[in-house]
């Protein structure tokens, strides 16, 4: 069903319409721009049939009323918006719904049946997650040992040695378990784990020695057990508000991971400064856990983790460690697997661009171009990206940190068991 709601921007007093698809998520944010002034008006959705709400921090609703000629605009809330349904005027009894007009795109009832099933997962265990990374965080490890084992693993053993290393183990799957339950089950099996893990633990994962070895040396470099934490924070975000992503997680189900959108879709979820800041905060780890995986791969290629000789002439991980972003992936992208499984996700170009504010947002087009050049030459040069694009980049930067989790995860359960 579509709802109609007048909106009245309170800066410059427009009047327009927006429709709604109600669906079956709860509770979704909006994110709109006004289109006479540009302005970013904030407001909420909330839904549970048959009654609906909606709220908003910087517009008037219910009594105001729209020209009959006024701007449509439609809001996204478990499903992104087909761009040639979006925005009209005068149509919005023969407009399709987001429900109509992607039903060939996405698999409607597998996505909305297994978003119900986290969502009811979430809503029983969320405290326990929450309070297991804070245990982790604490190092408080027979605490991290009975939360688990009272909430997610009744079958295990209390003789167990309640240490760093099961701990690790066990909340990485909690934390992998939440997520697989809201994203394709294709994700995992088939798209970028097994790339990861042969090109780094899979061959190695039970030799202790090696191991040990690893994280040594690797801890030289960064801390892991504290960017573990790190990672853990992040995932806890991304489980908190997943809600913001069902409309790229519902591409993924039926574009695949490598898709790239343009500005074929609009979604309403998200802000860019909202994505902007998720999206360094990502980058940033992964690019700084990236030597982790470097040192694993020329370990399994080479029986030394500083050995880039069949890759790079780089003598060592120090080397590694000290080069700049941009550098650091044209390595990464010498290793095979490993450069499947960052693929363009690791671009400094925007990074760089969103992190020193050389970008421009265009709010109701929903298109961001950045400036990624430094060359007073090209200084004004530029790049696009979508909205909808940049969100599926930020919504895999998240599924990257969770098989980070998962790695350290396994990692340390290797060294400990063995």
């Amino acid at each position: 069903m579509n709802v109609r709601y007048d909106i009245k921007c309170k800066v410059c007093n427009y009047v327009f319409i927006t429709k709604v698809q109600l669906g079956y998520v709860e509770k979704a944010n909006i994110r709109l721009g006004c289109p006479k002034c540009k302005s970013l008006i904030k407001g909420t959705i909330y839904q549970n049939a048959p009654d609906y709400s909606v709220s908003f921090e910087n517009a008037e609703y219910g009594h105001v009323s729209a020209e009959a000629n006024a701007e449509i605009f439609s809001l996204s809330t478990e499903l992104p918006i087909l761009k040639q349904t979006a925005n009209a005027k005068n149509n919005f009894g023969f407009s399709l719904s987001p429900f109509i007009a992607l039903t060939g795109i996405i698999p409607l009832n597998i996505f909305r049946d297994r978003y119900l099933e986290f969502r009811n997962y979430r809503e029983k265990y969320l405290m326990s997650l929450e309070t297991l990374i804070e245990l982790t965080h604490n190092k408080k490890w027979d605490y991290v040992f009975s939360e688990a084992k009272n909430n997610f693993f009744p079958e295990l053993s209390n003789n167990l040695i309640k240490n760093k290393e099961l701990s690790f183990h066990l909340v990485s799957q909690i934390i992998r378990g939440f997520i697989n339950k809201a994203i394709p089950t294709n994700y995992e099996h088939s798209y970028t784990i097994r790339f990861l893990y042969k090109a780094t633990l899979t061959n190695i994962q039970k030799d202790k020695v090696v191991l040990d070895r690893l994280d040594t040396e690797l801890n030289t470099y960064i801390n892991v057990d504290r960017e573990f934490v790190i990672a853990l924070k992040i995932c806890l975000n991304f489980i908190i508000n997943l809600e913001s992503y069902l409309p790229v997680i519902g591409l993924s189900y039926g574009k695949g991971f490598d898709a790239v959108f343009n500005d074929e879709f609009l979604i309403t979820t998200f802000s860019f400064e909202e994505l902007r800041d998720i999206y360094k905060d990502s980058f940033e780890l992964l690019a700084r856990a990236s030597i982790v995986y470097i040192g694993f791969s020329n370990y399994l290629r080479n029986n030394d983790p500083n050995n880039f000789s069949d890759i790079s002439s780089l003598s060592n991980l120090t080397e590694f460690y000290n080069m700049n972003n941009g550098n650091k992936k044209d390595i990464i992208s010498k290793v095979p697997l490993l450069q499947k499984y960052f693929r363009s996700l690791l671009d400094s170009q925007i990074r760089n661009s969103i992190g020193h504010n050389k970008t421009e947002y265009y709010i109701v087009e929903q298109l961001i171009k950045y400036y990624p050049y430094t060359d007073l030459k090209k200084k004004d040069i530029f790049k696009e990206k979508s909205l909808v694009d940049f969100a599926y980049l930020t919504y895999l930067m998240n599924l990257c940190v969770t098989d980070l989790v998962s790695f350290i995860g396994k990692w340390n359960y290797r060294m400990g068991v063995n």
